[in-house]
């Protein structure tokens, strides 16, 4: 996304920071509520049919109710999920800076995929208010009348129901797209896909059912929040209708979620090692012990012995795929470490450039390393750090990459301690890459 690219300012090691911050707090938002709608339509369209089939009103009830809860109401389409979308995109436009992967261009095509889909959704939901208009109406006794007016009536359940599948249909195909693109920045230059191979990997389709199968657990679980918790729960259904509600929904939540923990842990098995941390396997064991937290609430809920268990529900599973959000924003800040010291470093550049500090050397390369770099690193023995002719190979034809890690480094090696900020201007850093490359060989 070359346009993308030309947007963008140069940013700060700890701009880029605060960069990561704000996509897990946009994502926080998006990632539920998109959620909520996938798994409530869902669950809507297949009540629905239901209820045409056998004209059993409770299933119109489920249908209807799941959709509400789902959608909120318009404006919520728009500010949760449109608006969130499109600040995921910025931001992955600055994070990914000339990177070089497909991540704006899925999430570019999720976005245009997402906006039909909340469009044909909340029509969707408002046919369920269309619907009611034909139920009042007499029909005339006059033949051609009355034909008219069925088929009318059979034309506008028929696009109410179009618009829902089509909705979810396209919905489905923007979560694919939003998925690729966030799995690709989570493995930049650690894994090498096309742009159509990508999207059938197994790690995609991998989280791509972990996502259908969650989205259905949530909605259910919002469900029955919305019936048996929120205010004390919903008072304008009879009890028959409410029990009907809470055998259904609590089923189909329960064996939705009981999937979860397997692909949960298959996303774990395909995240590169590199990648990995204790935080990530921390996070992972927080989401898992809050799905089986909702197991044992729904088992409750089933059985009548606490009815408030329906609000342990929803918020174990709230909790759990806001834990596991922040596990895969983890994989990406270690994916994109090194592309976040070029980052830096062009800043810095382009900072000594408005000060003209560029290329002017106070000291050699030799003498930095003298006063800065030798109390903790030689060239052949470990020290405090590691010996220069471990650690610089991999540098080899990187100098740019070297001076960004010397400028702001990271922890690499769990073996050593993290190196502190020495501290240097950039021409200083870059003399001193320089210095060690060339000396290391020697």
């Amino acid at each position: 996304m070359t346009f993308l690219d030309k947007l963008v300012l140069p940013q700060s090691a700890e701009h880029i920071e605060l960069l990561h911050y704000m996509l897990l707090l946009v994502l926080f938002l998006f990632i539920p509520f998109i959620s909520l709608v996938f798994g409530g339509t869902l669950f809507s369209i297949f009540y629905k049919r239901k209820y045409e089939k056998g004209g059993d009103r409770n299933y119109e009830v489920l249908a209807k109710e799941f959709i509400n809860i789902s959608t909120v109401n318009k404006s919520i389409g728009i500010i949760l999920g449109i608006v969130p979308l499109i600040a995921i995109i910025l931001i992955h436009a600055q994070l990914l800076n000339n990177a070089g992967d497909s991540t704006l261009s899925y999430l570019m095509v999720s976005l245009l995929f997402l906006m039909a889909s909340i469009i044909l959704i909340y029509t969707y939901r408002y046919s369920f208010n269309f619907s009611r208009i034909f139920e009042p109406v007499h029909v005339s006794p006059n033949e051609s009348e009355q034909e008219g007016f069925l088929e009318l009536k059979s034309s506008a359940l028929k696009l109410a129901s179009k618009t829902g599948r089509n909705g979810l249909v396209f919905l489905f195909f923007s979560m694919w797209f939003f998925i690729s693109g966030l799995n690709e920045a989570s493995t930049l230059n650690t894994l090498e896909f096309s742009f159509l191979s990508g999207l059938f990997s197994l790690s995609i389709i991998v989280k791509l059912v972990l996502f259908v199968f969650f989205s259905l657990a949530f909605a259910g679980s919002k469900l029955l929040f919305s019936f048996f918790y929120w205010e004390g729960g919903n008072k304008k259904y009879s009890n028959e209708t409410k029990n009907f509600v809470k055998e259904h929904t609590s089923k189909v939540t329960l064996w939705s979620a009981i999937s979860l923990p397997l692909f949960i842990l298959l996303t774990l098995i395909n995240i590169p090692a590199e990648l990995l941390s204790g935080s990530i396997f921390g996070f992972s064991i927080i989401g898992l012990v809050l799905i089986f937290v909702s197991y044992h609430s729904l088992y409750a809920l089933n059985k009548g012995a606490a009815m408030n268990a329906g609000g342990i529900v929803f918020y174990s599973l709230l909790f759990s795929l806001l834990v596991l959000t922040i596990k895969d924003q983890l994989i990406m800040y270690n994916a994109t470490k090194a592309h976040s010291l070029i980052l830096a470093s062009q800043y810095d550049k382009y900072l000594a450039d408005l000060k003209g500090e560029t290329g002017i050397v106070a000291v050699s390369g030799q003498d930095i390393f003298n006063t800065r770099c030798s109390a903790c690193h030689k060239f052949d023995v470990k020290l405090v750090g590691p010996p220069y002719k471990e650690t610089l190979p991999k540098y080899e034809g990187k100098l740019t990459q070297l001076v960004s890690f010397i400028k702001n480094p990271v922890k690499v090696n769990a073996a050593y301690p993290p190196m502190p900020n020495p501290g240097l201007k950039p021409n200083e850093a870059e003399a001193v890459a320089k210095y060690i490359l060339e000396t290391y060989k020697k």
